[in-house]
């Protein structure tokens, strides 16, 4: 007896966790990308515009790229 498959539902990505904060990898420079994201983190107050960024070091470390990135 032949078992009836079952349509299955489209496979979807989780939703992106980690450093990037859910922020979608493009075709972009990885560099323009963390530029951007640090814009808009001073936009929103996150960070403050008149602070200090954290060192080239850190920040490398915290969104997982190189420090030339």
């Amino acid at each position: 007896m032949a078992r009836a498959s079952k349509p299955r539902a489209p496979r979807t990505a989780p939703p992106a966790a980690g450093p990037l904060g859910g922020l979608r990898l493009d075709r972009r420079k990885l560099g323009d990308q963390i530029a951007e994201l640090l814009l808009a983190r001073i936009a929103e107050g996150s960070l403050a515009a008149d602070a200090r960024l954290p060192t080239e070091t850190a920040l490398a470390a915290a969104f997982g790229a190189s420090v030339p990135v």
